[in-house]
């Protein structure tokens, strides 16, 4: 196995740790792990193959997308706090999405434009029970489903375990790509 494909492992294995449980109190240990092991994978690339000229070639040809150098700034953003100032520390979201028929035009009103921004306080309760839509009182009730993730700072509209996963995936398709390209073109 390469020394690439050895670092690669290694953050694929703190990956599979923040995949476990994201409410575990060493969660932000693992996405230091992780975030430093995914993003020391390109350097290990370079050292491990900078002396082949095909794979330089290749190398030096890649241009990565508008959205991948929007992830990897976002993800090196995140190494540099995680290496040089703090362990990253997650906080959480929770996304409260009303079931159908639940959103009344009174719960629209309700939640209306002015209020894009404003915080709120919610309880969630489970109800095997429907109930209909009830503004009253400054208090809101209806069905919903909610989705709790992490976020960070450098991904803050998104879940950290999903921004990981996506650095991961594109990661793996790099190391392939590069181990492709170490033939010269040909296969000989």
């Amino acid at each position: 196995m390469s020394d690439t494909r050895r670092k690669l492992e290694e953050a694929r294995f703190f990956f599979s740790k923040l995949e476990e449980d994201v409410a575990d109190a060493a969660f932000c240990y693992y996405l230091s792990a992780f975030i430093s092991a995914a993003r020391s994978v390109t350097w290990v690339m370079k050292a491990e193959n900078r002396g082949n000229p095909h794979w330089v070639a290749w190398y030096e040809g890649r241009w990565p997308t508008l959205s991948e150098q929007e992830m990897f700034r976002r993800t090196n953003a995140l190494r540099v706090r995680a290496v040089k100032r703090q362990t990253p520390a997650a906080s959480g979201i929770v996304v409260v999405t009303p079931e159908p028929g639940a959103f009344t035009d009174e719960l629209q009103a309700y939640f209306g434009p002015e209020r894009v921004g404003e915080r709120f306080t919610v309880t969630l309760a489970p109800s095997d029970e429907p109930h209909p839509t009830v503004v009253e009182d400054g208090r809101v009730s209806f069905i919903c489903t909610a989705d709790a993730y992490p976020v960070v700072d450098e991904f803050p509209d998104e879940n950290v375990v999903d921004a990981c996963r996506k650095y991961l995936q594109r990661l793996e398709a790099l190391v392939d790509e590069s181990d492709r390209s170490l033939s010269p073109p040909g296969g000989s």
